[in-house]
């Protein structure tokens, strides 16, 4: 993301738990602050790629971008 933020800011968050629907699905929810619009996709991009290459969930509800 933008290396010439502060660590201390916080600009977004991203939610990862069990589908209370169907236990073999884990949900992804993100945001970002509606002055760092311009980097949702990019936090999507990354959590998704992350998430597949990190943890072994069976399946990922994450709505694309």
């Amino acid at each position: 993301m933008d290396s010439n933020r502060s660590g201390d800011d916080v600009i977004g968050c991203v939610y990862i738990y069990g589908s209370p629907q169907d236990p073999g699905v884990t949900d992804v929810r993100s945001w970002v602050r509606a002055d760092n619009a311009s980097l949702d996709a990019e936090l999507y991009r990354v959590v998704s790629d992350w998430l597949s290459r990190e943890w072994p969930f069976e399946r990922v509800a994450y709505a694309p971008r």
